[in-house]
Formats: C-alpha cells, sequence, structure tokens
C-alpha cells in the first residue's frame, strides 16, 4: 500500500505517543535512547489505518486494519518500555515487521499558532511558556479518561474482522 494514495472518508483519528518497539527499542534499556514520536492515529472507512506523524523527522506508516494485531500492555512491562505512568492508557500493535508502543494522549484541541509564538519569544520565554502549558492543561483537562476511552475504542477496532464505519465511535 503506497504512502503516496490520499487517505479518504477519515472515520477516527486519536492523538498518541508511538514509540517503536523493533530494532534497539525492543532492548530492555531502549526507551532510554529512542524517543516517542507524536502524531496522529488515524483509521478511514476503506480499512486502511495508519500514523501521520507530527515533527518531519518521524516517519509516517499506513497499513489494513485487518493485518493489525492488538496486545495489552501489564503495568511491570509499561515501566520497562518507558510508558510507566501511563500503563493504563497503552497499548502495542504488531504488524509484519513492525511493532510499536501506543499511548494514548486523550488530547482534542492543540495550541494555536499564537500559544507557540508565545512560548517561544525571548525575554518572556519562561513566563510564556507557563501561560501556554496552564492553558493547554485547562483546554485538555480529564484527558486521562478520553485516552482511556480512546485506547479502549481501537482495541474494539483491532480485535473484530468487520469494520462498519457506521458502527465506529466518531473521535
Amino acid at each position: 500500500m503506497s504512502n503516496d494514495q490520499p487517505i479518504t472518508n477519515l472515520v477516527r483519528s486519536d492523538r498518541v505517543g508511538i514509540r517503536s518497539r523493533t530494532g534497539t527499542g525492543a532492548k530492555p534499556w531502549g526507551w532510554l535512547v529512542t524517543s516517542i514520536s507524536y502524531g496522529d492515529l488515524w483509521l478511514a472507512e476503506s480499512g486502511e489505518m495508519g500514523f501521520a506523524k507530527v515533527k518531519w523527522y518521524d516517519q509516517d506508516w499506513r497499513t489494513r486494519v485487518t493485518d493489525v494485531t492488538a496486545y495489552e500492555v501489564p503495568k511491570e512491562a509499561a515501566y520497562r518500555t518507558g510508558a510507566g505512568m501511563y500503563y493504563d492508557r497503552s497499548m502495542e500493535i504488531a504488524f509484519g515487521s513492525s511493532r510499536y508502543l501506543v499511548v494514548f494522549t486523550g488530547i482534542v484541541q492543540f495550541r494555536s499558532t499564537a500559544d507557540k509564538l508565545i512560548a517561544k519569544v525571548p525575554g518572556v520565554h519562561h513566563a510564556g511558556a507557563m501561560i501556554v502549558e496552564a492553558k493547554s492543561l485547562y483546554k485538555n483537562r480529564g484527558t486521562r479518561q478520553r485516552a482511556i476511552e480512546a485506547m479502549h475504542s481501537w482495541q474494539e477496532i483491532l480485535k473484530n474482522e468487520e469494520i462498519l464505519a457506521a458502527d465506529l465511535p466518531l473521535a
């Protein structure tokens, strides 16, 4: 499946942090040297799903939802993978030779361009960053519950063989 084809009829999209669990990321100490990539885990009506990166240096991917297997992440394993305090909103997914730890953020409203500028203005950087962070936390209050709900929705999606767009909870 080519990444050049456009995504049509997006059914669900959730902001996540994702870490590769293959290569260095599979080592017990791998979480110390690999970083989490942030972006959106998405599902299209066609049955495709993927990850849309936020930063230019991260990697997008897409696959058929029927090719993906989801695994729960026990609390002990979450601590060993660097997602310790987020074990209740984490899962692992695997397809082909790829395996990823997915941490759901529950974020639904993102920082505006003005917020980002305020946080970076020299001279007010620290105060601006604190104001922007407080504003972001206020707008995203209750994100833990949304993250858990999103994770449960994705677990339902990934364990079903037949996916009907009308049956999916929109997010």
